[in-house]
């Protein structure tokens, strides 16, 4: 479980809203997933802590203040269009005597 594999089932999972509106359950989620993903790769050899109950706090703290802000990122970008549209660029163009 990574904080990024849980974050996509807690968006999948509460209705075509995604997280919306439930910021607390984003930092629950990184609050408890994000240091358990780093304790199966200090117990898996893939990292290693020398303080692990420092540095699983951290990681708690940081992925609870991270996730809920990814989780309102995902929800504001999802459906715009690129910068500059079609219709966008050809007005540049014109404004610039380019066409």
């Amino acid at each position: 479980y990574t904080p990024t594999g849980i974050m996509s089932g807690y968006q999948a999972g509460v209705g075509p809203q995604g997280g919306k509106g439930r910021p607390w359950l984003a930092a629950l989620v990184g609050l408890v997933g994000g240091p358990l993903s780093y304790l199966a790769g200090e117990r898996l050899g893939g990292v290693e802590m020398s303080d692990a109950v420092l540095a699983l706090g951290v990681q708690a703290l940081g992925w609870a203040a991270l996730l809920p802000l990814l989780a309102y990122l995902a929800t504001r970008l999802n459906g715009i269009e690129p910068i500059l549209s079609k219709e966008s660029a050809q007005v540049s163009q014109e404004a610039h005597g380019n066409v």
